[in-house]
């Protein structure tokens, strides 16, 4: 595995929304979602070395529910399955407690 300036992987959100970050949504609903994901894995592998760290929820803006937020990790899990080897860890949200998965429904 590579290095660039001490880093061993990247970590990327899967999904964040206009609630928090306006100016950088990422709305896992998409058709191209999993296959934006898939290339952005494999760019960060097969040009820079590096594995990602996955962290699918960086909020809930577009998956408001239980039920679709399932639905978005089941895609994810799709999409990081093709080369399990460039996975260094996958997280299901950032800061849980405080976007959208505190609670019974989180």
């Amino acid at each position: 595995m590579g290095t660039i300036r001490g880093m061993h992987f990247i970590r990327i959100l899967g999904a964040v929304g206009p609630t928090h970050w306006r100016d950088r949504t990422i709305d896992p609903t998409t058709e191209r979602w999993a296959g934006d994901l898939r290339t952005g894995i494999d760019l960060a592998y097969e040009e820079f070395g590096l594995r990602t760290e996955l962290c699918i929820f960086g909020g809930i803006d577009y998956t408001p529910t239980k039920a679709q937020r399932h639905l978005v990790v089941l895609r994810a899990i799709a999409a990081i399955n093709h080369a399990p080897d460039r996975i260094h860890a996958v997280e299901i949200a950032n800061e849980a407690w405080q976007n959208g998965f505190a609670g019974p429904e989180g």
